[in-house]
């Protein structure tokens, strides 16, 4: 598959925090970066991001501002694809014949407009749940030493073992002196997300990297993983590094993945770090911020020298939102705005809502405060002027089910505002606002970090 990229830029170079827009052409789709990378993880949330993507409605959200969309790409976990899209087209054709037409016009005007990523989810395999890997186990052509570890995770108690056996078996030499099941498993992957799926760029299978004792064998087997995938489809393939935010503990490990990336050939470089809620909280510690903003300077070092690449977090939300100019042209949120690592639990209450200002969930609490304080949600949109001048118990009244869906729509359209306000603060040449904005949300760690890393421009 051919990848062009087209960058309309007269600057061989761009200034630190440069939120100048530019178009690229990536498989015949353009895109402005930065952008935003909606992700679905059930049908449902597939059905929001068409509502709140139809290009009339979200202009029309976001008229104040220009009205443009800057959700340029979805992105779609490998063992969930298939399912979000087959009942999302079965739950169409439950609708009136008006409904199900506007529905698929919508459905197809995001595969033809915007960009599609394949997440090939490796964390799964070693965080996922063990009794549930039946989309896994669906895949097509599935292979047997894939599937036999599937089916093993059922029953083996040491999990962690079972992991890293599975790894060290597709680095194991042949007879001839080849890695052929390293090989293998990456082109399984590039067909299931190429071929099959259409994804619009191809993310390599790389291990997800712990703080743990087994760390600088994953930190290799990744580097092989991505100089392989780049020897065989070349800028199709983009640099992957899936790590976990305690990682940051480890200064070394940190410098090898630094290493990787710098000398990185790709066009492409994605990254995925886990558990971004550790950064946020108590006791983090000193050391392993500073080794996150030695990580962030040599991302914004790319960037400087190599300004044609695009640079991005497939998780992230607010974290990665904070870094757009300065070392990222694009971050993730998925629709529900939970960490991909985490794993919602019911609790029988009226969810959260993701606030423009913190840029993470505000509890219950602090919406029912919020209600009770200005009769109003925290932005002005057609889903806030539902709950206009609701108190605490005519909100609570309100079906949970149904709010559910109305946060989550209510989220897309706090990114796009967010995006738009942002851009707009760069061409009015207010970037000092810039560093505000971080520092008023719950990523305040982050402002002193972006503005040592821009020289404070």
């Amino acid at each position: 598959m051919e990848l062009d990229v087209v960058v309309e830029s007269s600057q061989s170079r761009p200034k630190p925090l440069v939120l100048n827009e530019e178009a690229y052409e990536i498989n015949h789709k353009t895109i402005r970066r930065p952008f935003v990378v909606s992700m679905p993880n059930t049908s449902n949330d597939f059905g929001i991001i068409c509502d709140i993507l139809e290009p009339s409605f979200i202009a029309k959200e976001t008229e104040e501002y220009g009205g443009k969309d800057y959700v340029s790409a979805i992105a779609y976990k490998i063992n969930e694809y298939y399912r979000i899209r087959r009942t999302h087209v079965q739950n169409l054709s439950q609708k009136t014949l008006f409904e199900e037409k506007s529905g698929y016009k919508t459905f197809m005007y995001l595969d033809s407009n915007k960009l599609k990523i394949i997440d090939p989810n490796s964390e799964f395999l070693r965080i996922g749940n063990r009794k549930n890997y039946d989309d896994f186990l669906g895949l097509p052509k599935i292979p047997e030493y894939l599937k036999q570890y599937l089916i093993a995770r059922e029953t083996t108690e040491d999990q962690e073992g079972l992991h890293n056996n599975f790894w060290n078996s597709l680095f194991s030499q042949s007879a001839m002196g080849k890695k052929i099941g390293i090989a293998h498993y990456i082109s399984w992957n590039r067909e299931i997300q190429i071929k099959e799926m259409h994804s619009d760029i191809f993310l390599p299978p790389v291990p997800y990297i712990k703080n743990l004792d087994i760390k600088n064998d994953f930190i290799r087997f990744t580097k092989e993983i991505n100089d392989t995938a780049f020897q065989l489809y070349g800028q199709e393939s983009a640099l992957y590094l899936i790590f976990d935010m305690a990682l940051f503990k480890d200064s070394k490990a940190i410098a090898d993945i630094a290493n990787i990336l710098s000398e990185a050939p790709n066009r492409y470089i994605v990254l995925k770090i886990l558990g971004i809620g550790k950064l946020i909280s108590l006791g983090f510690g000193y050391y392993p911020k500073k080794t996150i903003e030695f990580f962030l300077h040599v991302l914004n070092d790319v960037k400087q020298y190599t300004p044609e690449k695009l640079v991005g977090f497939l998780d992230g939300g607010g974290f990665g939102y904070c870094l757009l100019g300065s070392c990222a042209d694009f971050f993730t949120d998925t629709v529900s705005n939970a960490y991909q690592d985490s794993f919602p639990k019911n609790t029988g209450k009226h969810r959260g809502l993701l606030h423009p200002i913190t840029l993470t969930t505000e509890p219950i609490s602090g919406i029912i405060e919020q209600l009770n304080s200005h009769g109003s949600l925290f932005i002005d949109c057609s889903i806030a002027e539902k709950y206009r001048g609701f108190d605490e118990q005519k909100f609570l009244s309100v079906d949970k089910g149904q709010w559910s869906i109305d946060a989550r729509k209510m989220g897309l359209i706090v990114w796009q505002k967010r995006m738009s306000a942002l851009m707009n603060t760069h061409k009015f040449q207010l970037e000092k606002m810039r560093f505000d904005e971080i520092l008023n949300s719950d990523f305040a760690v982050l402002g002193r970090m972006v503005k040592n890393i821009t020289n404070g421009t």
